[in-house]
């Protein structure tokens, strides 16, 4: 028997991550022109607070590192919002932690541009 491996949805299961996702918009909107994952990720966990604890829960079971697995699927889910923003070449950036870490930056689009 063959087992293929596949790689798994970095993100949270359940309704608590498309729930926080549904904040993006806002978020970006309210954001410099240009900003960096980290900056949003931050920025979406102040303003959307429950959101955000409900769908961190959901990954208390990564014993590693729950915060890094959500701030992934966060900074992945980014990339579905290209009629919003584009993604320039990663940047060194504190995370929430305070550490020092390379992450992806971002533009906002001309609203003109479409």
């Amino acid at each position: 028997m063959s087992i293929v491996a596949t790689s798994p949805d970095p993100r949270p299961p359940g309704g608590e991550f498309q729930t926080l996702r549904e904040c993006f918009q806002e978020v970006i909107e309210e954001l410099d022109s240009t900003f960096t994952s980290h900056q949003f990720i931050l920025e979406l966990a102040r303003r959307f607070q429950s959101e955000y604890a409900r769908a961190l829960n959901l990954c208390v079971d990564d014993k590693n590192d729950p915060f890094r697995k959500l701030h992934r699927s966060i900074a992945g889910t980014l990339n579905e919002f290209p009629h919003l923003i584009e993604r320039l070449p990663d940047v060194e950036s504190e995370d929430i932690f305070r550490r020092r870490r390379i992450c992806a930056a971002w533009r906002k689009r001309d609203r003109d541009q479409d």
